[in-house]
């Protein structure tokens, strides 16, 4: 199973573990990181020491790709700031692919 979420999301897949599964943790979005200790049932850390220590010089590199426009973030629905709540509403729904931007001026949404 695969858990970002950590917390009571995590605790409820972990004990639906049988003997022999396993649990991938990448992440624990709800700001509580469980502990686990059963050999039977292991936990795979992929957001581990080795992958925290990396996150500066990750997030280094990723500044100067964008910055040198080799790395451009997908722009899926532009509104004007005057619809901001509809904006806000796409972002819930998830009825918006990639970024959501708020512009100052020009016209409606794409």
């Amino acid at each position: 199973m695969l858990d970002g979420v950590g917390g009571e999301v995590g605790r409820v897949l972990y004990d639906r573990l049988v003997p022999g599964g396993r649990l991938v943790r990448y992440g624990w979005s709800s700001g509580e990181q469980n502990t686990y200790d059963d050999p039977k049932r292991p936990v795979i850390d992929l957001l581990g020491s080795t992958v925290m220590d990396r996150l500066a010089e990750l997030e280094q590199r990723a500044l100067a790709a964008a910055a040198d426009g080799w790395l451009r973030p997908y722009v899926g629905s532009i509104f004007p700031l005057a619809d901001a709540a509809a904006a806000h509403r796409a972002i819930e729904t998830r009825a918006s692919l990639g970024k959501v931007v708020l512009v100052t001026s020009g016209e409606g949404s794409r």
